[in-house]
């Protein structure tokens, strides 16, 4: 008699449950069925459920198109963690306005999966660490969805997922007009040991003040990005702006197309990564964009070093600035570019050239490079057809072109004429390059006659352990409770560094000066106004002028 109570009881249940629905249980294989909006805002009772989507659903006559609009399925103290699969249908006239953190379709979401989720025509005011999306998420998975229309927010923005940490997004593609501050991706606006493949975006506007990418905002910790694509305009007031990504570190571009645009910034500026920190590796790799940057701006990357490397890339925009302005690099240091060619026209004012701005005097490595767009600049003595200011010791069978550059003169890279560099090519020309693998010619007039690249060549970095190693961070004890002793590592060659601490939100708490020299210095656990903060987890980001070190992530426990 009692198990046949308790057996109804179950049943009654669960018949309620399913009521709340169009149908199904929430078990993966038999997922709650999400029919209309009231649907979709019942997931909220049940975060850990799996869910579909069975029809269109538009937002434009609901109580969530006014006031303050959606409220978003999740919380950093409550995520969600099921999945909801969108069915390919759609969801239209999305509408937030809310200046608060986590904001999304979803607000915070763990070990979740979302496929097939179609938003159009969005329309969202939000604050830090959100997304069209997903305002935050960890170890979630998100294939096949498209967003279009507006966004408006902080920190940490992003139109997929506005903070990512341990994710995986795949076929993915957006066409939107993103406005943020810090940390502004397309896909993502930070991006923390995550994976981005075969995603596809277009910013019809765009603007930020740091860290702008029409991928990925700022990408760091072993983060890939493969196979993507990004066209459109991209305005960033301040700097670190890159049609990939705007700032990375530890982090791969494989394959990555941006295909046309226009940039507009102050500074660090490149068609695929405006500032590479440390350990970042671009491979087969193009940009068309056309580029204008105050400062440290090139076709490919703006500000390229810190034991990175360029393999088998190349770029065909315009390039314009004032200083480090160059058509495929404005300023390399302590890196390499193996196998790339500019057509771009570059113009500056001191330390421009056709190929390289600028390079550190040590631990440089250019070869099998050529650049032949016209090189214009105000200052002749730090000015030239390959690199402006550069070391001939670190340029290795590199040519440019002395007739369409307009120059005769190279800090480094050897002079040829038009006649010298197109097939069949002048006696001298080309020596030592892999026409087998990496290199075809041009026999047809594809590329006017020059060398052209055959992607799809996977490198050998070796030549990279000749490279000076940089600066790197210890922290101890971790957790800790009352004071964090932390280690520079390798802290004597560079200048004063600046200490980045960041929550797990994105949002900086403050910051602390290294002197040079100096090996060590004590973070007490308070933020910049000298408030304890709250425990929980941290990210430490090293910051010098001539490298950036791993970041990493310590405990406060109070």
């Amino acid at each position: 008699m009692k198990m046949s109570i308790v057996f109804m009881f179950v049943f009654a249940w669960t018949g309620v449950l399913s009521a709340q629905f169009a149908g199904g249980n929430g078990e993966v294989g038999d997922p709650y069925q999400v029919l209309t909006l009231e649907h979709l805002a019942m997931i909220s009772a049940y975060r850990n459920a799996h869910f579909v989507q069975i029809a269109d659903l538009d937002f434009s006559y609901s109580p969530y198109a006014y006031g303050e609009g959606w409220v978003a399925i999740g919380a950093s103290d409550d995520p969600f963690t099921g999945s909801y699969n969108g069915g390919g249908y759609q969801i239209s006239n999305l509408m937030i306005n809310r200046r608060v953190t986590n904001q999304g379709l979803f607000g915070y979401a763990e070990n979740a999966d979302f496929r097939n989720i179609n938003l159009a025509d969005v329309s969202l005011i939000m604050g830090n660490g959100c997304g069209a999306l997903i305002g935050s998420a960890m170890y979630c998975q998100v294939m096949n969805c498209t967003v279009n229309g507006n966004i408006d927010g902080l920190d940490c923005l992003g139109t997929i997922i506005g903070a990512a940490y341990f994710c995986e997004i795949d076929k993915c593609t957006i066409d939107i007009a993103l406005y943020g501050n810090e940390a502004v991706g397309g896909i993502s606006g930070w991006v923390y040991d995550s994976r981005i493949s075969n995603c596809s975006s277009h910013f019809s506007q765009s603007s930020a003040l740091y860290g702008l990418g029409g991928i990925g905002g700022i990408c760091f910790a072993d983060t890939d990005i493969t196979n993507c694509q990004f066209s459109g305009q991209l305005y960033c007031g301040g700097s670190e702006c890159g049609g990939i990504a705007g700032e990375a570190e530890y982090t791969s571009f494989a394959n990555c197309q941006a295909t046309s645009g226009s940039m507009l910034t102050s500074g660090d500026a490149g068609g695929i990564v405006g500032q590479a920190i440390i350990s970042v590796h671009i491979i087969n790799c193009l940009s068309n964009l056309s580029i204008r940057g105050l400062s440290t701006a090139g076709g490919l990357a703006g500000w390229y070093g810190g034991y990175s490397s360029i393999d088998s890339s190349y770029s065909t925009g315009d390039v314009e600035g004032y200083y480090n302005i160059g058509g495929l690099v404005g300023a390399l240091s302590l890196s390499s570019a193996i196998d790339c060619y500019a057509t771009g026209n570059v113009e500056g004012d001191t330390h421009v050239g056709g190929f390289l701005g600028s390079m550190s005097e040590s631990g440089v490595m250019v070869r099998n490079c050529y650049s032949i767009g016209a090189v214009t600049a105000s200052d002749t003595a730090t000015s030239g057809g390959f690199a402006g200011s550069g070391y001939p010791n670190q340029v290795f069978q590199s040519y440019w072109n002395i007739e369409t550059s307009g120059w005769d003169t190279s800090s480094a890279g050897e002079g040829r004429s038009t006649q010298e560099m197109i097939w069949p090519y002048g006696e001298g020309t080309y020596e030592g390059w892999d026409f087998s693998a990496i290199w075809g010619h041009d026999l047809i007039g594809q590329n006017c006659g020059y060398p052209q690249l055959r992607f799809g060549v996977t490198p050998n970095l070796d030549y990279l352990e000749q490279v000076p190693p940089v600066p790197a961070l210890l922290a101890s004890p971790n957790p800790f409770h009352k004071e964090l002793r932390i280690k520079l590592v390798n802290p004597g060659r560079f200048y004063d560094a600046c200490l980045k601490i960041y929550d797990l939100r994105g949002r900086k708490i403050t910051s602390l000066t290294i002197p040079k020299g100096c090996p060590e210095l004590l973070w007490d656990g308070k933020d910049k106004a000298g408030k304890p903060c709250c425990s929980g987890v941290y990210i430490l980001k090293l910051d010098t002028p001539g490298a950036r070190g791993r970041a990493i992530k310590v405990t406060l426990v109070r």
